[in-house]
Parts: C-alpha cells; structure tokens; sequence
C-alpha cells in the first residue's frame, strides 16, 4: 500500500509527504537425495532423504518527507529529504532427514527473526551553469540498525538445540558527500568529473551458546571499524562525424559485505554443506576503466566495449 501528498508552498518551493506499507510471505519444499558411494568396494556409506520446508513473513514500511526548491527555470534545483524505514523477516523452516540405512528419523526446526531499521537523509544541489554546463553536490547519511535472532528444536526429543542459538547484532553509520561537473565543449566533446567522499563506521556482536561451558551464553564483540574513503570518477566522450562515438570511463567503487555475509548464522539445510557469515568481513575495493565505441544508423546501431577493473 503506497500514498503521498504534495503541497506546493509557491511555484518554486514544494513539500512532499508519503510512504508505503508491505506485507508479504512465501513458502518453499525440497527434497534431497543424497547417496555416497565408497568405489574401492561398492560399500554405500551414507543414504538418506531430507526434506527441508520454510515459510516466511517480510512486513515492511517506509515514511519519508522531502523538499524541493526549483531555483530556476534553466533546471537548477535543491532536493533533500529525511526518510525511515523498517523491515523484518521472521522464517520458520523445517528439516526432516530419514536415514535409509539405519531406518532412522530425524526432525528439525529452525526459527530466525531479522529486524532492520534505518534513518536516511540526504540532500542533493543541481546547478545549471549554462546549456552545457552544470554542477552536482550533494550529502547522505545513512543510520542501519539490525537485529537477527534465530534459534533451533528437535521436534523428536522436544528440546532446544543449543547449537543453533544465534543473535547478531549490527550497527553501521555511513556519511557521505559528493562533487560532480559536467561540460561539453566545441559541440562534439563531453566531460563529467567527480569525487565522493565517505566516512563509515561500524560496530557489532553475536552471541552464541558455548558447548564447552555448560551451553552457557557467550557474547562476541567484533572490533568496531571505522574509515574514510575517495571515489573518484571521470567520463569523456568524442563525437565524430558519421555517427561514432567514443566514451572512456574510469570509476572507483566499493562493495560491502551484506546480510548473510557478515551474520553467523549457521544454515543447516544442506547437513553436508553448512554454511554462515563471517563478520570480520571487510569491504571490496574496485577500480575500474572502460572505453566504448558506439556507431548509429537510421534504423540501427552497434556497440562495443572493453574494460579493465582491479
């Protein structure tokens, strides 16, 4: 469900009011089969069925208020905007292994419950020097907050299974701002530069029951990490005639660990294969060059590009 409303203070001055609510679910079965096979005897070392089952819940909403301030009618403009959201996913899941050898059974729930809430504001300045000119800065900072709590139960002995306790805790702030312009010379040449600048910090902790102290609850807490980092960026394009066209590109981009990444949560759906994040997970720096060429017709055109990222 979405909704929104504009008031317009004047021509060039307008507050926005809106948000959204969700509700949404799903629901997924698998069957496994799995045989391993010793093949200096034929022996058959392990062969079972697992049925594994998950329902889902992921209600969500968001509410944000903007304001925009036209400047002028060349195109020149200020947007900023204060926005929350908050998200949760509550998953039961279900696996039930029967062992074909030894006509065993074994059933299995697993209960998580992620909570994710974030605050954003931001604000973005367009300033349109000439026809073919303009400026672009800007600010954002993002506030996360999430909390994933998930458990296990051994439906057969109607106890919990202290080895799939979890809860992880995850704090981060990321303030960024940027600095762009864009101009085209002679008619025939494109120029945009840039640079982003970003301070991150982020904190977090898990707890987990402790096998070797009486399933006692211990807590983790991951080294709190903080950095500030550049992204600069360039694109440059030449028009020739005949319609071609040249581009080269050149960005420096980050990619952080999410989710399942950085939580550990261990997923025993696969008992062969189980997996869990690690949250000592640090961030992906990339540099990237790009050159294409583009040529057009009436009814066609063709493209090619190369790339080198590091």
């Amino acid at each position: 469900l979405r909704g929104g409303i504009d008031y317009h203070l004047n021509e060039k001055h307008t507050l926005s009011l809106g948000g959204f609510g969700m509700i949404g679910g799903g629901n997924s079965n698998s069957l496994i089969t799995n045989k391993t096979t010793d093949y200096t005897n034929g022996s058959i070392l392990r062969n079972y069925l697992r049925n594994n089952s998950d329902e889902d819940n992921h209600p969500g909403m968001n509410l944000s208020l903007d304001y925009k301030f036209d400047i002028d009618k060349k195109g020149s403009n200020l947007l900023a905007s204060v926005a929350y959201s908050k998200f949760s996913r509550e998953s039961e899941s279900s696996y039930i292994l029967t062992d074909l050898i030894n006509a065993g059974k074994s059933d299995i729930s697993q209960a998580s419950n992620g909570q994710n809430n974030e605050l954003q504001i931001k604000a973005d300045y367009t300033k349109k020097i000439t026809e073919s000119s303009r400026i672009e800065a800007g600010y954002q900072s993002t506030i996360q907050q999430r909390s994933s709590p998930s458990s296990g139960f051994d439906n057969n002995t109607n106890t919990e299974i202290n080895a799939y306790y979890n809860l992880f805790d995850y704090k981060e702030q990321n303030h960024a701002a940027y600095f762009t312009y864009g101009n085209r010379f002679f008619n025939n040449l494109s120029l945009q530069a840039g640079l982003r600048a970003e301070y991150l910090t982020k904190e977090s902790e898990y707890t987990y029951k402790d096998a070797n102290d009486g399933w006692a609850e211990k807590t983790v807490t991951i080294q709190p990490k903080s950095a500030l980092q550049l992204f600069p960026s360039a694109y440059l394009s030449y028009s020739l005639p005949g319609n071609n066209e040249f581009q080269l590109n050149y960005t420096r981009r980050v990619n952080r660990p999410r989710g399942r990444q950085i939580n550990p949560f261990r997923d025993f759906s696969d008992s062969t294969n189980i997996s869990y994040g690690n949250p000592n997970l640090d961030p992906e720096y990339s540099t990237a060059f790009e050159f294409n060429y583009i040529k057009s017709w009436d009814n066609h055109s063709l493209s090619a590009s190369a790339y080198y990222r590091f």
